[in-house]
């Protein structure tokens, strides 16, 4: 299995709790701890994943997935075949002798034009695949709409937040426009092998001198390659019939190297990026449905650990933490290391996860200064002991939104302590799990 199908089948699971409901996974779960419990958290969730889509029967959609992504190439192989074959019909097409200047704007001119399109929408468009890019967005939101091919929508997600986006899509349009334009290639080489054609560079306002310059200009790469380029003269006078032959190669040889060689090159380009970002992907393990898993799959520090000491005077007096903001919404978080096997009812909650050390505190009083929300529920496990780094911790958070309740996960030893600690800022508390997820919600 490759490293993105497991990012896939992760989003696939993911995306199934989180529509469908949890799905019971303490088994599985001590089965991976017990199994590696050095693993990395990454590799865990990735693990849980796997298991879980090989129960409750989500690996088809991986396979919808593959199905739809062969059918896809399929069908832009078959039109890039016949519209490199029709290309090439249509620049040989009409009245004799051909216009040379009209056969290179056919098979030139609207791959460089395509080319150009391409390389604006992948700089400026917001999901960076250029126009594929934003086929593909649309069709994202149309199959959400309409709850089809989850296969497919999990892994356009999952290209999208890796970053993978911008260079598959590249790396699919060059290889395309590559294949066209040598279908072209092939059958102009073709049709020049079984019919007669004359050429000649039509032109009203052009003399021969400036036809001379425009012609080696559009040769020097033929000439780097030691290839014959016609004269003015040929290319202007359609009767030399013995130097139609020397025409020809020469738009063959400016298909191949204009053309072809370019894409090719670009598609090589593209798909050595794509590799190199496969090979960097992370799991987000602030996503939803999954931040709520480190607890469980990671081992939890001892209670009597000092995860960060109390930086304030201890002499200073604990109160209640005066609201300066009044925002909206709710926000939910674990102090320090809460030991709570079951995760489940925050799914559908604002969660941050776990905020134990001193940078995770800072930085979510950095995030509330400017994202305030009406209300915060503080989960707090009673197997650890209360202190006062813990406490300021809270009444800052007080300061920071309209109301904060705390919530005491379990009846452990320290259970008295932090109601009469809570007490003492008078942070109201809950017990029951009912009572706190109706307050988050509002619905009080």
């Amino acid at each position: 299995m490759s490293q993105f199908d497991q990012f896939l089948i992760t989003e696939l699971v993911r995306r199934h709790e989180l529509s469908e409901g949890p799905i019971a996974d303490t088994r599985v779960i001590s089965q991976i701890n017990a199994a590696k419990p050095t693993l990395a958290l990454a590799d865990k969730v990735h693990r849980r994943a796997a298991v879980l889509a090989e129960a409750h029967n989500i690996l088809p959609r991986l396979a919808d997935w593959h199905s739809s992504r062969r059918i896809l190439y399929a069908l832009l192989a078959i039109i890039a075949v016949i519209s490199g074959i029709l290309l090439a019909r249509t620049s040989l097409a009409g009245s004799e002798p051909v216009s040379i200047a009209m056969i290179l704007i056919a098979l030139l001119g609207l791959n460089l034009v395509m080319l150009m399109v391409w390389l604006l929408l992948a700089m400026f468009s917001g999901n960076g695949g250029g126009i594929g890019g934003s086929v593909l967005q649309w069709l994202q939101q149309y199959l959400f709409r309409h709850n089809k091919a989850e296969g497919l929508l999990a892994g356009v997600a999952v290209a999208n937040q890796q970053r993978l986006l911008k260079p598959a899509m590249a790396a699919i349009a060059h290889t395309f426009w590559a294949l066209l334009l040598f279908a072209a290639f092939v059958s102009l080489y073709l049709l020049l092998v079984v019919n007669q054609y004359s050429f000649q560079w039509q032109t009203t306002l052009l003399d021969e001198p400036q036809v001379a310059a425009l012609a080696k200009w559009l040769s020097w790469l033929p000439a780097l390659l030691n290839l014959n380029i016609p004269s003015a003269q040929v290319l202007l006078d359609s009767s030399l019939h013995n130097h139609n032959s020397e025409v020809g190669r020469w738009l063959l040889a400016m298909l191949l190297l204009y053309g072809v060689a370019p894409r090719i090159l670009l598609a090589i380009s593209s798909f050595i990026i794509l590799r190199i970002g496969l090979a960097k992907m992370q799991l987000d393990m602030q996503a939803p449905g999954i931040s709520q898993l480190r607890l469980r799959l990671q081992p939890t520090s001892s209670p009597a650990e000092i995860i960060d000491a109390d930086p304030g005077d201890v002499s200073t007096p604990l109160q209640r933490g005066k609201p300066k903001h009044f925002g909206r919404g709710e926000l939910v978080l674990s102090l320090d290391y809460e030991s709570e096997p079951d995760w489940n009812h925050t799914l559908w909650l604002n969660s941050v996860g776990v905020v134990a050390s001193s940078d995770d505190r800072k930085a979510l009083l950095a995030d509330l200064a400017t994202h305030t929300p009406a209300r915060i529920l503080v989960r707090i496990n009673s197997q650890l002991s209360p202190d006062r780094g813990s406490l300021r911790f809270i009444q800052r958070l007080q300061e920071q939104c309209g109301s904060l309740n705390a919530w005491i996960i379990g009846q452990g030893p320290y259970f008295e302590h932090w109601s009469e600690a809570l007490a003492e800022i008078k942070v109201p508390l809950f017990t029951m799990p009912e009572e706190a997820i109706r307050w988050a919600q509002g619905q009080y």
